[in-house]
């Protein structure tokens, strides 16, 4: 019997020890919860407060702390809940304006107003009864019963700050917004440290700014706007609806990147912000910071969003060079009748780039098909194939461009396609579009200098140097502008003389290029080739002499040099 009741006192003692433990713990978490609270560090609150909740479940202070902790994070029908959870035990008029708050944000207006009438008539001598009733009114656009209540509140107290931002709100919804600003500005003289009539100082000032026509005021108070804003975040760097209005007051006004520091603040004090984290993959795709748009992009779930965001996840993807990953999107964005224009260029041009021509070459007749005189696209779709040496395709679109664009870049389209002519071991065709393209521009020398070479390797000698003279002539008349394509006139000239040997006209023709560039390295080069060919031993030194002074590192140079003993 003694070893029993030993073993019940022992029990016993453990339980209360267990209770006692449990309370300290639950009163932990409880205190913890308000340490965050004011630090006003909600999202660290929450799971605390909701810990001290199950653990004492009639607790009023952590009912309606959680409640608190739960409205500022925007998750009203939780706050909701909790409020009303307190109320069950005490519906005192705290508490009934705390649930008339919760239920007038969610739209709820006619059991707000009741809950708020109720705390009224409990304590019609407590100005904040009278308040919360105004505040419920303005937001059920019952504006005149909130005038009377508002007033009301004012005769019962006009000293403190909280009667000032009530009127405020009041203009504010009656679209008064200068008196509105006004009365919070009162509001904050009052009382420096509160934060709620500097918030709406802010969005007044926002709205006088979009209601003003003149742009250099509206200017102004947009400032003024991000300016109070701005004090609001220093006073409270936990203020997330601050770090969200001003992100999207620069979001607006194009300032991306001003924009971007304020909206990450806002996600990481609200992580399932939507509405800011949509404008922060926005702005940092606007900066083209293309990976950490991606990061958020992926995040967004709002349905109205989902084209927009898929076309600039896609092109993120295409931007960061994962031309497969952008091909993939594009493709089911396609399949889900989601392509713009636009989109369906890029696609081509992601497919292109990760090996798929078939799909590309697809995409990018959509594309064509749908704006036969997207000029501008035909040329470098058409540009691109050919260095992918896809040359039918490349002559197919570019053939596509001539029948429907007639402009400056109509000669080097012909061109490309007897480029491409070429390259595909097409002599002839590539010889008359290179003929084209010269009736098409006789200023543009490129196809001059092409068709030269394309007579040579025919074996058309006099063509090639009639084709290439005539292109000198057009370079003579500005050496300055044409100085590139006077090296290569001249170089494919020369080129065929010393593989044939010809080291006269060689030796002629290098004159004539040394007469109109000097200081060409090529032109020397060859000068001395011909001389040494002809044996003028000392000519040819003289020339390789002057080549090192232009190109010091020209190997050509110092081996013939050496073979011919120049000192």
């Amino acid at each position: 019997m003694k070893m029993i009741r030993c073993v019940n006192v022992v029990m016993a003692a453990l339980l209360v020890m267990t209770a006692h433990t449990v309370a300290l713990y639950a009163q932990s978490d409880l205190e913890q919860a308000k340490a965050y609270v004011e630090g006003k560090d909600y999202l660290a609150a929450a799971p605390f407060v909701l810990s001290a909740v199950k653990k004492e479940p009639n607790n009023l202070e952590a009912l309606l702390l959680a409640g608190d902790v739960y409205r500022e994070l925007e998750k009203l029908d939780s706050a909701l809940g909790f409020y009303q959870r307190a109320e069950k035990i005490e519906d005192e008029p705290l508490v009934l304006r705390k649930v008339a708050a919760a239920l007038s944000e969610l739209g709820r207006h006619k059991e707000a107003v009741a809950k708020a009438l109720q705390a009224v008539d409990d304590d019609k001598k407590d100005v904040y009864n009278h308040i919360v009733l105004g505040q419920v009114y303005i937001n059920a656009d019952s504006l005149q019963k909130a005038d009377l209540v508002i007033r009301r509140a004012q005769t019962l107290n006009k000293d403190i700050p909280d009667t000032y931002v009530a009127l405020g709100d009041l203009y504010f919804a009656q679209k008064v917004y200068e008196l509105a600003k006004m009365n919070y500005d009162e509001a904050a003289s009052r009382d420096p440290s509160l934060l709620e009539p500097r918030i709406k100082l802010a969005r007044a000032n926002f709205k006088l700014a979009n209601a003003e026509s003149d742009s250099t005021a509206a200017n102004e108070l947009f400032s003024e706007s991000l300016r109070a804003w701005d004090e609001v975040t220093r006073l409270d760097t936990n203020n997330a609806p601050a770090f969200f209005e001003k992100g999207r007051i620069l979001f607006f006004s194009r300032q991306y990147v001003e924009a971007a520091r304020s909206l990450y603040r806002y996600t990481t004090l609200r992580p399932e912000g939507q509405i800011g984290r949509w404008y922060l993959a926005q702005a940092f795709y606007e900066i083209r910071a293309y990976d950490s748009a991606e990061v958020q992009l992926k995040q967004i779930t709002i349905d109205s969003v989902q084209d927009k965001k898929a076309s600039m996840l896609a092109r993120s993807h295409f931007e960061t060079k994962e031309f497969a990953e952008a091909k993939q999107l594009y493709m089911e964005m396609k399949a889900a009748n989601q392509m713009s224009l636009e989109d369906m260029e890029r696609f081509g041009y992601a497919a292109i780039l990760s090996g798929d021509t078939t799909t590309a070459l697809n995409a990018f007749k959509e594309a064509i098909n749908a704006n036969p005189k997207n000029c501008t696209l035909m040329f470098r779709v058409g540009n691109l194939f050919r260095q992918r040496q896809a040359y039918d395709d490349a002559i197919a679109i570019l053939r596509k461009r001539l029948e429907n664009c007639q402009d400056s870049l109509s000669a080097t389209t012909r061109y490309l396609i007897g480029v491409s002519f070429y390259s595909a071991g097409k002599l002839d065709s590539a010889i008359v579009e290179y003929q084209q393209a010269i009736q098409t521009d006789a200023m543009v020398l490129q196809p001059y200098i092409d068709l030269g070479r394309a007579y040579y390797e025919a074996k058309s000698t006099d063509s090639a140097n009639s084709i290439l003279s005539k292109a000198i002539e057009v370079a003579r008349q500005n050496p300055t502008k044409y100085k590139r394509e006077i090296e290569q006139i001249f170089s494919v000239r020369a080129g065929n003389y010393f593989e044939t040997k010809d080291y006269g006209n060689l030796k002629k023709m290098t004159s004539e290029w040394l007469e109109i560039a000097p200081d060409s390295e090529f032109g020397n080069l060859y000068k001395a080739i011909a001389h040494q060919g002809l044996n003028e031993k000392d000519d040819a030194c003289r020339h390789y002499r002057q080549v090192l002074k232009i190109n010091p590192n020209s190997k050509p140079a110092k081996d013939n040099m050496s073979n011919l003993g120049c000192k």
